[in-house]
């Protein structure tokens, strides 16, 4: 009798005996087999004017549940901003997929592939794009004020990207 603790894998038992004066041996193997290893990202959706940067992160785990380091997986961008590249995994497992959205609106699938306990994992997150519009916000948007007495408004116009609009002629 005997129980695996070693994780997931083939153990091979000999056997070997003297009967008769001959040596007579037999062989048994057995596998293992843990949890299904995981892929899973994070933010999976997310929403951004173009024109702005976004970071999604791929975490990859082994069928027992620890991290999957140095793993390569296959990154793939479809949609507006297409694009491919391979990264490996760090030692939690994780990779980083970073990119800035074009000036076009639509949604990117980022998808991330790799070899995992001799499985192929994929998974993915979405990111939509919106077009960006300038803004324009006055502060106190609301106040109630005496006749007769001074009251002071504050209008902050925005590009699309959310900078400032500095010195434009109101």
């Amino acid at each position: 009798s005997y129980v695996g603790n070693g994780g997931a894998g083939t153990d091979t038992f000999t056997f070997a005996a003297s009967i008769d004066g001959q040596v007579v041996s037999c062989q048994a193997t057995k596998t293992w087999v843990g949890g299904n290893p995981t892929c899973d990202v994070a933010p999976a959706n997310a929403i951004n004017p173009t024109g702005t940067r976004h970071t999604v992160t791929a975490t990859f785990r082994r069928g027992d549940g620890s991290p999957a380091a140095g793993v390569a997986v296959a990154t793939a961008i479809a949609g507006p901003n297409a694009a491919t590249r391979t990264l490996t995994t760090n030692a939690a497992g994780q990779v980083v997929l970073a990119w800035t959205g074009g000036p076009l609106a639509g949604t990117d699938v980022a998808t991330f592939t790799a070899t995992v306990d001799g499985r192929q994992l994929t998974c993915r997150g979405d990111k939509t794009w919106t077009s960006a519009q300038p803004t324009c916000d006055v502060a106190p948007a609301v106040a109630t004020n005496p006749v007769g007495t001074r009251h002071t408004l504050t209008a902050t116009f925005r590009r699309a990207t959310t900078a400032p609009a500095a010195a434009v002629p109101v």
